[in-house]
């Protein structure tokens, strides 16, 4: 797989502030399991960081085409993400038996 240089520089962002590979894998994983999607707070919460803290993974995990954010039509400040079939798809390989 071909990793564009603003990928390698997120992922690179995302190892200086304490993320690794876990915290993309729960961040995921947790995304995955909200059929409406999940709230940035919600994910930063099952991650054990902060709000600030997760948007760094996020980035990372979008970039790789594995989440997306979308507004809410309630309210449009709001966001939530959604995993994407390829988020599926990884998390579905990763987690094999």
């Amino acid at each position: 797989m071909n990793y564009t240089p603003q990928f390698l520089e997120s992922l690179q962002s995302a190892k200086e502030n304490g993320f690794n590979v876990l915290t993309h894998v729960i961040a995921l994983a947790f995304v995955a399991g909200k059929p409406h999607g999940a709230t940035m707070t919600d994910v930063a919460a099952a991650c054990g960081v902060s709000t600030a803290a997760i948007t760094t993974a996020v980035d990372v995990i979008e970039k790789m085409g594995l989440v997306k954010r979308e507004r809410t039509i309630e309210d449009r400040r709001s966001i939530r993400l959604r995993i994407t079939n390829a988020g599926r798809e990884t998390l579905n390989l990763i987690t094999k038996p």
